[in-house]
């Protein structure tokens, strides 16, 4: 009889929180708990009496030899050998079982082998007739198809040339009605160009006949009396120098680290900004109403 080997895969059960159990009741009018726990890894946590027997009754066996004095490693010597021998004739037969079953796959192999390559010639022969046929069917679908792609083709290259000759003429006129269209906007944009600056020429001119009236005839001299007073509350009687611009609506004047810049605007109002070096210290707005000057706002 031939050692069975004892389990050596045991594994401790698991599960997750605490474990469950469900309360039955018998019929004896007792109950029993019942354990609904999930486990993992159960089915190799258990020892049971039969292991421990087969673990018990191996040791008893070697520990009744060592009281008997027997020599235990020519003990195991033996059994060892036993095994061995048992296993060799075992592996010899198992052995010639498989050469057995080789032969006979290797014979049905062949059969099978001689009856594909009988097929395969069969299809052969008959697959010729059927290429040769199919060849002369392609070739003529070929022809048709190559016949009437050609004639596709020319039917494109007339439909596209023709295309081509409207797209050309249609370009062609919207270029034209283009150049119209932008001729008209210069006309236009000159026209109303030219009516703006008449406008804006009548109404300045009017504006300065205005503000010419309400100065005296004198906006130097009325500016310059401006400017004295200003400088009679900031600054005293300083010297100073004083420059026009071409167009007369801006005067500025320089005095030290200050400077005073007096713009006419068109609206008929007079501004005076005041600047230390070059910085906004502040700025005066002027607004007059026939011979009154109606605000002075300072900011």
């Amino acid at each position: 009889m031939s050692w069975k080997l004892l389990p050596t895969d045991y594994t401790d059960a698991t599960w997750n929180g605490r474990k469950k159990y469900q309360l039955v009741n018998n019929d004896d009018s007792t109950v029993s708990l019942e354990d609904v726990t999930v486990y993992t890894n159960r089915e190799k946590s258990f020892f049971g009496a039969k292991d421990a027997n087969r673990m018990n009754e191996a040791l008893n066996t070697i520990m009744s030899m060592v009281e008997n004095g027997t020599d235990l490693y020519e003990a195991f010597q033996i059994y060892f050998q036993g095994q061995k021998d048992a296993f060799t004739k075992k592996a010899d037969q198992t052995g010639a079982e498989l050469d057995t079953y080789a032969q006979g796959v290797r014979q049905r192999e062949d059969k099978a082998a001689e009856d594909l390559e009988s097929h395969v010639d069969a299809l052969k022969t008959s697959s010729s007739e059927a290429v040769s046929n199919l060849t002369k069917e392609a070739r003529e679908s070929v022809d048709a198809l190559t016949k009437e792609g050609r004639e596709a083709v020319d039917t494109l290259k007339q439909g596209a040339t023709q295309s081509k000759e409207d797209f050309d003429t249609y370009m062609e006129g919207l270029k034209q009605e283009g150049d119209q269209e932008v001729e008209s906007l210069k006309t236009d944009y000159r026209a109303e160009i030219n009516q703006f600056e008449g406008e804006q020429e009548r109404a300045f001119n009017a504006w300065y006949a205005g503000v010419k009236g309400q100065l005296d005839g004198d906006i130097a001299g009325k500016l310059q009396n401006e400017i004295d007073n200003l400088d009679a509350k900031d600054d005293g009687f300083v010297s100073r120098q004083t420059e026009f611009s071409e167009d007369g609506k801006t005067i500025t004047e320089t005095f030290g680290e200050k400077k005073i810049i007096t713009t006419f605007e068109d609206d008929g109002t007079i501004v005076q900004k005041l600047f230390l070096g070059e910085i906004l210290k502040a700025t005066k707005t002027i607004t007059f109403s026939g011979e009154t000057i109606i605000k002075e706002e300072v900011s």
